[in-house]
């Protein structure tokens, strides 16, 4: 007891800004649960106010009603919002508010809009959008006031599955309300500098933008990209296979500027102007030079931020560096906590959105954890030895602290993480970094000079990537694991209180590996919950208009992915890489038997690529035969069995279900899969059945089926992706005679078609996963039970 109560006059007199820091957060989190933050500041305010008059040591809880505010006013809504002007094609003008981003292919620019012109008419609009083009914008800027023609908004909208990440919160916290598309540079006006934004950050800006397209045009993929995201922050160039790689070894925190790159440069200017300082009698007398040093260092690491085009991670790991700095200027380095948590502060102040992005919970967990571990086990730079020990303990802290992150926001355990990162940072940090923040320098005075440093750095970089190829190369190096149960986390806990006791009482090393392999088996082969035998599942998942998704897990824990392959399309790899897989992961699903794409779009194979890299899976079937691309090599690397669906006459079955294939017509042969047959499938498992298939999209094919299969299209529950509403589609429907009807979306309004169904089949439930979101249906064979996961309205079919 008296630990503990010296340990609380400790935080109440020592480090109250701790305190501070959890109530402002505290203020924050209360505003994501409540739709009038107003009404919490006043209850808050008041009382919290009342206890401050009577417990001085109290007064960080009025900080709670604090982050209440500040965290509302980034939720504001003005009454002439973007939002108001969705749909059609319109002129949209404004200024980038940040430097355009260069993707993989084409361009992402963010946009703060003024005015939206319709039919000849300019009326002043607000709200910040996203813009997508086809083309590299290469000549766009910070601070461009620009027009977009013809463009045609949407609203960003969640995919609404279990596991799914709130895409729609995330912007809406930056203000930012829709996105658009643009074909490329012939639908930008640029007007130049807009006259509210600084004429020195737009030069850097521009300048940075030159340096990149020069890395881009001179220099080999992908090394040009990681450079360019060292160098100047552009991270968004780099091919989505080498992202996946450096994640795999778990040093994708290179790929981007944060806390390490900044605290490089800091660590590395500091001890050089110190050596250059102390050559000088005169200062030694003076001055204190690890403090003049350290005020001086702040000069070079805001040249770096300004250099990175002042990204909000950067800012982040600039003001963490300096509020550092500035702490050693001051001579009070050694409440390196309480720094922390003013550099927390600042942030939370000016982004208090910021609490919830992934960067900047991994930057402030690693610092946090690394401040631990010299707590316990104090670090020492006396010797080579000492070095090298200090660099193990600041790895493996940082390493532990970042896991539980890493592993439910990708689902990745990277065995190799310690020694990758032992290995490879030193190489960035000691010579990539410098070389290239050098390089940027020269290139303002001479780009023939930069680019022969350039290409040394290249070359570094050569070996940089080579290295995290080899660590992949290891049996086991990565793992695919599902979000951490009650179990993991308990184990988790647990190994980071040994180490801590382990300062104290070393014999508990000794239990310390056999905890970490119980942790290791229970994210590889997570317990399962309570389970139902012979339940069949079928799971309609939210991915957007005209897609479909269907996955079914089978009485005898079989499954079967169908479809979910749109990398080329949409968005980058979105929907495969974040909706499919969080989905699939969130269920505990690490290998998937059979995945099947029957696309009508070749490009869509493309999707499967990630879902082949990320699971285990069995066999893979597409509707043709063309083979060509990632998908084809990785068929052949990790040895998964391939079959054309269009060459299946028999039904698949599996224990008590069958999966019948329904191709109507006859003497068609596929020699392309950029125009497969359409085909559809009805599922069966005793007295349940399910119709679905892409292709029921199509008027045509829905007719083709009723021709050729009659009475076996009927079943109980059917799943049309995208209804237009036409009289064939009732005839369609009347062929099946459906009791529930599944539609992603309808062109109509969900009352006037249910009424026209009415007419025809006063039985049919309607869902519809635009505003219900997934449905997940499950039988023994008989009784069928159904549930929507925004709603979670259940149905039952006797």
């Amino acid at each position: 007891m008296k630990l503990i109560q010296n340990s609380i006059n400790d935080l109440l007199n020592n480090h109250k800004i701790v305190l501070i820091v959890i109530s402002f957060i505290s203020g924050i989190y209360l505003n994501e649960f409540s739709n009038n933050p107003w009404i919490l500041v006043a209850i808050t305010g008041l009382f919290g106010g009342i206890i401050s008059l009577y417990f001085r040591n109290l007064r960080f809880l009025l900080f709670i009603p604090l982050g209440l505010i500040f965290s509302a006013n980034s939720l504001v809504v003005s009454d002439k919002n973007i939002l108001d002007y969705m749909g059609e094609k319109s002129d949209l003008e404004g200024v980038l508010y940040r430097s355009p981003e260069s993707r993989e292919s084409g361009s992402k620019l963010y946009l703060d809009t003024d005015y939206i012109i319709r039919k000849g008419i300019r009326k002043p609009v607000s709200g910040k959008v996203i813009i997508y083009s086809s083309e590299n914008t290469r000549t766009l800027a910070y601070g461009d006031r620009v027009r977009l023609i013809d463009i045609k908004l949407r609203p960003i909208e969640n995919f609404e599955n279990p596991g799914g990440f709130n895409l729609k919160k995330f912007y809406e916290r930056q203000n930012i309300y829709a996105r658009g598309f643009i074909e490329g540079e012939d639908s930008i006006i640029s007007f130049g500098l807009s006259k509210s934004y600084s004429p020195i950050l737009y030069s850097i800006d521009r300048m940075r933008i030159k340096f990149g397209n020069f890395v881009r045009a001179g220099f080999p993929s992908p090394e040009n990209e990681i450079l360019n995201a060292i160098t100047i922050g552009e991270k968004g160039g780099i091919p989505q296979r080498t992202r996946t790689e450096f994640s795999k070894a778990g040093v994708a925190h290179i790929l981007a500027i944060s806390g390490l790159h900044v605290g490089a440069v800091a660590f590395a200017f500091f001890f050089i102007i110190k050596w250059l300082l102390k050559r000088s009698e005169y200062i030694l007398l003076r001055f204190q030079v690890p403090r003049l040093a350290a005020g001086m260092t702040i000069l070079p690491v805001f040249l770096y931020t300004a250099i990175a085009g002042f990204s909000t991670s950067t800012v982040r790991a600039f003001i963490m560096i300096s509020l550092y700095l500035l702490s050693i200027v001051i001579g009070k380095e050694e409440y390196r906590i309480n720094t922390l948590c003013a550099a927390a502060l600042i942030i939370l102040l000016w982004h208090p959105w910021s609490l919830f992005e992934l960067s900047f919970q991994l930057s402030f967990a690693a610092v946090f954890a690394i401040l631990l571990a010299h707590k316990f086990y104090p670090f020492k730079f006396a010797t080579l030895r000492d070095k090298i020990y200090s660099l193990i303990k600041t790895t493996v802290a940082a390493t532990l602290a970042t896991f539980p992150l890493v592993a439910n926001s990708f689902g990745i355990l990277p065995l190799v993480s310690i020694p990758a990162n032992l290995l490879l940072i030193p190489l960035v940090e000691i010579i990539i970094v410098p070389i290239s923040l050098i390089s940027f320098l020269v290139f303002l005075i001479s780009p023939y000079v930069a680019g022969l440093l350039i290409s040394l750095n290249i070359f570094f970089i050569e070996m940089l990537t080579f290295g995290v190829e080899m660590f992949l190369e290891i049996p086991y190096s990565s793992l695919t694991i599902p979000v951490m149960n009650t179990l993991s986390w308990a184990l988790f806990l647990l190994i980071v209180i040994c180490l801590i006791l382990n300062s104290a009482y070393p014999k508990v090393k000794f239990i310390i590996p056999f905890i970490v392999l119980g942790l290791i088996i229970t994210l590889v082969n997570p317990i399962p919950g309570k389970t139902v035998e012979d339940v069949l599942e079928v799971s309609f998942l939210d991915v957007g208009e005209n897609k479909s998704l269907v996955f079914l897990q089978l009485p005898n824990k079989k499954n079967i992915l169908l479809d979910g392959g749109y990398s080329n399309t949409d968005r980058g790899g979105y929907l495969e890489r974040t909706v499919i897989t969080n989905y699939l992961l969130s269920k505990g699903i690490r290998k998937i038997d059979y995945i099947i794409l029957t696309s009508i779009d070749k490009d869509h194979l493309s999707g499967a690529a990630h879902l082949l890299e990320k699971f285990n899976v069995g066999t893979l079937f597409t509707n043709g035969d063309k083979l060509d691309g990632r998908v084809w090599t990785l068929i052949n690397d990790k040895n998964v069995r391939w079959g054309n669906i269009s060459n299946v006459e028999e039904p698949i079955i599996s224990g008590d279900t069958s999966l019948d294939i329904l191709r109507p017509g006859e003497g068609f042969k596929i020699d392309d899969s950029s125009r497969p047959y359409p085909i559809a499938f009805k599922l069966t498992y005793g007295n349940s059945s399910f119709l679905f298939g892409e292709s029921l999209n199509q008027i045509s094919f829905q007719r083709d089926l009723i021709h050729s299969f009659e009475e076996k299209i009927k079943t109980r529950v059917v799943y049309i992706p995208n209804i237009k509403i036409e009289s064939s589609l009732f005839e369609f429907l009347e062929s099946v005679s459906p009791q529930i009807l599944v539609t992603g979306h309808i062109n109509k309004s969900l009352d006037q078609f249910d009424q026209e169904l009415n007419k025809l089949n006063g039985q049919t439930v309607i869902l519809e996963i635009d505003n219900m979101g997934a449905v997940a249906f499950t039988t023994k064979g008989k009784e069928i039970k159904g549930r929507t996961f925004i709603d979670e309205k259940y149905i039952v079919l006797h």
